[in-house]
């Protein structure tokens, strides 16, 4: 005798939009001198995570829009991003936390 069970499959359901625009006249970004990346104070390179922001359990929630390293001024940005949507930006530097700004929505310009 097996002690094999078969098991019914099920799936779960959810409603998702059939298209979600991602791209868009928008961006995020900091310039010198107020919103550049800074470590103890001064300018420095970090890495940046652009992740989409929705409802938890929404269809495209955490979604990693764009990775990208910032200049060694501390300054980036990423375009083309769709202003109706809102976004979670981490900013990430060896030996430190973590930076997280959350449901930043993108300047149009």
């Amino acid at each position: 005798m097996s002690n094999l069970v078969l098991v019914k499959r099920r799936f779960l359901i959810r409603k998702r939009p059939s298209y979600i625009k991602f791209e868009g006249p928008g961006y995020l970004g900091g310039d010198f001198p107020d919103y550049v990346t800074k470590v103890e104070g001064a300018p420095a390179q970090t890495e940046i995570l652009v992740f989409l922001h929705q409802d938890p359990g929404d269809p495209g929630d955490g979604k990693l829009i764009k990775r990208l390293t910032t200049f060694q001024s501390g300054s980036w940005r990423v375009d083309n991003l769709n202003p109706d949507l809102r976004y979670d930006v981490v900013c990430r530097y060896p030996g430190y936390k973590d930076e997280i700004m959350s449901n930043i929505k993108p300047f149009v310009g």
